[in-house]
């Protein structure tokens, strides 16, 4: 009903019909009957008073009645994703909204798991309950760290429960479609992924795996002629610059450049003189003659030395020596007696040095010797070596010399004879006058 006293449908089913005002009890709900025998409702909005010819009340279409048959549905049961937050949606049909916490909204907003349940009244008055029940999804929220990753090193990463999977950039990827990747690259990458379940449940998510530079050092090694170094299973022996992987038990691997350097021998020479009889061992090896021999000498500290040694054998020290004695007399050389002339070698042990062999020429010198005549008278008496002659006769007597051999003297005795003469003798009375026996005529 409009202030100029008609009704209309706003639906344009029939034309502008005049009522007649009239004083009304409840406003609230008025009934008229118009002559297309539609039947509308209608609601004041304020009191009609009984004096005043103007009234305003809310137009309503009579051909447009309710046909109250809006059904209430909440739909199906809701599995949740986790830190999401659900509206629930009764509609906009119905007049007036009962919600099991007492709200009277259209729509109910939860994230709290349970039954929820809405009870609407139509234009018709008639009412309508639903219930739905509220899950949470048993997918884990699970947030995807950052990771660090040393070159050649690979990671896997498993989200499971989702119905799709979107991962990108699909670089270093071994598949960016599947629930658990494998991520294997060579340069620092941030990764996303999109994830959903068929109920709705989505995850958004970025992580970065960097990529970590390998520690590097380098070593230099110092080893010697016939020596071995092993570096990674491969063995060298010479001079060379080696590349090698150190695998690492905490952190990445470690890049180290070996400058290998294969050191020259120690050299040295030495000369060994010996004597002849005697005998030079070199590294178990026995040497009596002259000659060059090259031995390697075991290092204590650095490399072993290589040296060359020179053998001389050196001559016999030689020595003659004359050797004079007496008869009766002897010569002791090594031990040994000569009484003779002769040739003796021998060989004298060297205090310094080797022996000397020596030459000794034996010489028995004579016996000196000499006569000589003793004369004397008779009854007189000669010694000779402490022994008293008064006969003559013929003594052989040794004299000890000075120097040199003693001296055989033989010794001839005689009396001293008398010639023939004529004496003339003028003797005092009683003289006495020796003569030696036999001398007188």
């Amino acid at each position: 009903m409009k202030a100029d006293g008609t009704v209309s449908d706003d639906c344009g089913n029939f034309e502008p019909y005049p009522i007649v005002l009239l004083p009304v009890t409840d406003p609230a709900n008025i009934s008229i009957t118009v002559p297309t025998t539609q039947q509308i409702t209608q609601a004041a909005v304020k009191a009609i008073t009984l004096d005043s010819a103007q009234v305003s009340v809310q137009t309503y279409c009579v051909s447009c009645a309710p046909a109250c048959n809006d059904t209430l549905d909440l739909g199906p049961d809701i599995i949740l994703c986790v830190d999401s937050t659900l509206t629930f949606d009764a509609g906009p049909a119905f007049v007036s909204y009962l919600w099991q916490d007492g709200s009277a909204n259209a729509t109910f907003t939860t994230n709290i798991p349970g039954i929820y349940w809405v009870e609407v009244t139509d234009a018709c008055g008639d009412k309508q309950r639903d219930s739905v029940l509220l899950t949470l999804s048993l997918v884990a929220d699970t947030k995807l760290a950052d990771t660090s990753l040393c070159i050649g090193e690979s990671i896997t990463i498993s989200v499971p429960g989702f119905d799709t999977y979107d991962w990108s950039p699909a670089d270093g990827l071994d598949c960016d479609t599947c629930a658990s990747v494998t991520i294997l690259t060579d340069i620092t990458t941030t990764y996303t992924l999109f994830a959903t379940t068929d109920d709705g449940c989505v995850k958004n998510d970025t992580f970065t795996v960097t990529i970590l530079p390998l520690p590097t050092r380098s070593q230099t090694i110092e080893f010697c002629p016939g020596d071995i170094v092993t570096i990674g299973g491969v063995d060298y022996t010479q001079s060379i610059t080696v590349v090698d992987t150190i695998p690492g038990t905490v952190g990445c691997d470690t890049i180290v450049t070996y400058t290998l350097i294969r050191l020259p021998f120690n050299t040295g020479a030495a000369t060994v003189q010996f004597c002849p009889g005697e005998s030079v061992i070199i590294d178990g090896v026995e040497y009596t003659q002259s000659g060059t021999v090259v031995d390697t000498v075991s290092g204590t500290a650095g490399c072993d030395t290589v040296v060359t040694y020179t053998l001389v054998l050196l001559p016999y020290n030689t020595g003659s020596e004359t050797i004079q004695f007496c008869p009766g007399e002897s010569v002791n050389i090594a031990g040994n007696t000569y009484t003779q002339s002769g040739t003796v070698v021998d060989t004298l042990p060297g205090t310094a040095g080797c022996d000397t062999i020596v030459t000794y020429t034996l010489v028995l010198l004579p016996q000196p010797t000499r006569s000589e005549t003793v004369e004397f008278c008779p009854g007189e008496s000669v010694n000779i070596g402490g022994n008293t002659y008064t006969q003559p006769g013929t003594v052989v007597d040794t004299l000890p010399a000075t120097t040199g051999c003693d001296t055989i003297v033989t010794y001839t005795l005689k009396f001293i004879d008398t010639p023939n003469s004529s004496v003339t003798l003028d003797c005092p009375d009683d003289i006495d006058v020796a003569v030696d026996p036999g001398a007188g005529p």
